[in-house]
């Protein structure tokens, strides 16, 4: 085999076996693989898998590190254990791991410096169409007092910046409107006289509330304005027992599944 260096007037050619391998043109534009690169540095093979590689077999790691002056700086990165990694910096020095795609394909957020319990960990940031203001995000938060438990936020911008409006918290529950739920669903939402509706809008169906507890079931019904037997009407239904009002927590009026009534 032989080598061959090609110059003239504007481009640069590099060859072997007679065939061009590498070239750069006019522009400054390294082509590898191509005599008609397009970017600064543009790579065509025939495997995408050998485009670049690495052979050291001891820590083997590929990197693209991009420095953007007194903005910080950002590296992508791939290691022998099959992991890409995204870490971004005010410095070279300084920076840490955001993001890391591993090699079962699962994408993890906020990996890198531990984080102190109560505070943001991750965060995803949604934009308008020109990116000018910052509509909606999702948190991960660390649970408080508990740095192996975590909670999601949800915030949306009401024109005044963003808000939280739901929570799910480490133990699963879920805030409308407030950051500590203390059951399964808590709605909250201060000087509002409505909190929550439930709606069927085909006016000859009914919209139910369902309630079940082991083998036992209750519901509360509306019958729809133009419901085919009883419309307009609001049912109040068990599976099997009674039903009973008790005002400040004390029976005051219990209807028996016979029927009958206690007041």
């Amino acid at each position: 085999a032989y080598k061959m260096l090609q110059l003239n007037g504007s481009e640069m050619r590099l060859m072997t076996g007679g065939t061009e391998r590498m070239r750069i043109d006019s522009s400054g534009r390294i082509g590898i693989g191509t005599s008609s690169p397009l970017y600064n540095v543009d790579l065509l093979a025939s495997s995408a898998v050998s485009m670049i590689r690495t052979n050291d077999t001891t820590s083997p790691t590929l990197g693209l590190f991009v420095n953007s002056g007194s903005n910080g700086v950002g590296t992508i990165s791939l290691d022998n254990g099959g992991h890409m990694t995204f870490d971004t910096g005010a410095t070279g020095a300084g920076q840490t791991e955001r993001m890391r795609i591993d090699s079962s394909g699962q994408l993890l957020l906020g990996r890198g410096a531990n984080v102190a319990s109560g505070a943001e960990a991750t965060r995803i940031q949604f934009y308008n169409t020109n990116s000018t203001y910052d509509i909606a995000s999702i948190r991960s938060l660390i649970g408080a007092g508990q740095v192996n438990r975590g909670e999601l936020s949800f915030a949306v911008n009401n024109g005044a910046g963003q808000q939280e409006r739901m929570r799910i918290d480490s133990s699963g529950r879920v805030g409308i409107g407030t950051s500590s739920p203390n059951r399964p669903l808590t709605v909250s939402k201060w000087g509002e006289q409505i909190v929550g509706e439930f709606i069927n809008q085909t006016a000859s169906q009914t919209a139910r509330i369902y309630a079940t507890c082991g083998t036992a079931s209750g519901w509360i019904q509306q019958n729809g304005n133009t419901h085919a037997t009883d419309p307009n009407t609001m049912h109040l239904t068990t599976t099997v027992g009674d039903i009973t009002i008790a005002p400040s927590y004390v029976e005051r009026v219990r209807v028996t599944a016979a029927g009958n009534v206690g007041i």
